[in-house]
C-alpha cells in the first residue's frame, strides 16, 4: 500500500522562525507541505514519503489510510481490518477529540511483547469520525552486547536520567546498591520513571555481582585508555555524581576509559553514558 502522506512531528520548543525554516527546507527538497490542522502547533503533513533526515524533525509517521466514518463502530471495524491486513496487533492510539475517549475500551491497545511495529491510529470527530492509519516501525537499538551498570547512585535525578537514557538506546540497566541507604532510598523514589520509560532494570547488592561473567569497562576521570571495540557481552560501569567509581570497582575493570580532554573537570555519569552510547549506536548503523 502506497504512503499517502507523512505525519511530521517537529522538535519541541521550535520558534515560529525555526518552524518556518523546517517547512522551507522540505519545500526546497521538493515536498508538498501543509500545517496539520489536527495539531497545528507542532505537526506538519507532507505528501508522500520522507526518506531524508532533516534538522528540526523529531519523528515521522507514514500515513497509509485517511478516511472518515459515520460512527465509532465503523471506525473500529476499519482499524481492525487494517491490523489484520498488515498482521500488526500493537496499536498506538492518538485522540484529537474528547468525545472519542470511549473508543479505547473497544480497541486492544496493550503492548505486545516482541512486537517490532505498531499501527498508528489518529482519530478526530466533527460531523464525522476522521481516521488516519499508518505503521510505526519500532527499530530497536542495535548496539548489542552492552549492559549499563550504575554504581551507588545517591539521587533520584541520577537514576531517572539513566532510566531514560537506557530506554532511548534499548539497553539493560543494572544498579548496584553496595548497602548504601541513600541509594536504596533514591531507587524506591525513582521507580515512577519506569512507567514512562520502561526498561529492563535490575538491582544488585554489589557491583561485583552486577558485572559478574562479563568484560568490564569503567569510565573515570583517572582513566588513561580509549574506548575499545566491543564484540562480547560487556558492562559499561559508571559511578555516582559525588565520588565516581569506587577504587575496588576500578581495579575490577578490564579497561578504565577517560572521556574528553585531560582535565581536572569531568562529565557527570549520565553525560558520559550518553556520550558513549551515542558513539556505539552510531558505529553500529550502516548508512
Amino acid at each position: 500500500m502506497a504512503i499517502m502522506k507523512t505525519l511530521v512531528s517537529l522538535v519541541r520548543y521550535l520558534s515560529p522562525e525555526e518552524k518556518r525554516s523546517v517547512i522551507d527546507e522540505l519545500v526546497k527538497r521538493g515536498y508538498s507541505v501543509e500545517v496539520d490542522s489536527w495539531s497545528p502547533k507542532n505537526r506538519l503533513l507532507v505528501e508522500g514519503n520522507i526518506k531524508e533526515q532533516i534538522v528540526g524533525i523529531a519523528y515521522t509517521i507514514p500515513i497509509l489510510v485517511e478516511e472518515h466514518c459515520d460512527n465509532i463502530e465503523d471506525a473500529v471495524n476499519m482499524i481492525n481490518r487494517f491490523c489484520e491486513k498488515h498482521n500488526i496487533h500493537n496499536i498506538s492510539l492518538e485522540l484529537f477529540s474528547q468525545s472519542l475517549s470511549g473508543i479505547q475500551s473497544l480497541l486492544d491497545t496493550s503492548e505486545k511483547e516482541g512486537a517490532k511495529n505498531k499501527v498508528y491510529v489518529g482519530l478526530l470527530q466533527d460531523e464525522k469520525i476522521h481516521v488516519r492509519l499508518g505503521i510505526i516501525s519500532e527499530k530497536p537499538a542495535e548496539i548489542g552486547n552492552i549492559i549499563i551498570v550504575l554504581e551507588s547512585p545517591k539521587t533520584v535525578e541520577e537514576i531517572v536520567g539513566f532510566i531514560r537514557l537506557c530506554h532511548v538506546f534499548g539497553v539493560e540497566l543494572r544498579v548496584s546498591t553496595n548497602n548504601d541507604y541513600r541509594t536504596l532510598d533514591a531507587l524506591s523514589r525513582a521507580k515512577f520513571a519506569l512507567e514512562e520509560f520502561p526498561i529492563d532494570m535490575r538491582v544488585y547488592p554489589t557491583t561485583e555481582k552486577a558485572i559478574e561473567g562479563m568484560a568490564c569497562i569503567g569510565f573515570s576521570l583517572w582513566g588513561d585508555e580509549e574506548l575499545p571495540e566491543i564484540n562480547s557481552p560487556t558492562a559499561l560501569v559508571f559511578g555516582n555524581h559525588e565520588r565516581g567509581l569506587s577504587l575496588d570497582t576500578l581495579r575490577r575493570c578490564d579497561k578504565v576509559v577517560h572521556l574528553g580532554p585531560k582535565s581536572d573537570k569531568s562529565m557527570t555519569a549520565s553525560q558520559a553514558a550518553a556520550f558513549v552510547l551515542g558513539l556505539l549506536s552510531k558505529s553500529s548503523q550502516s548508512f
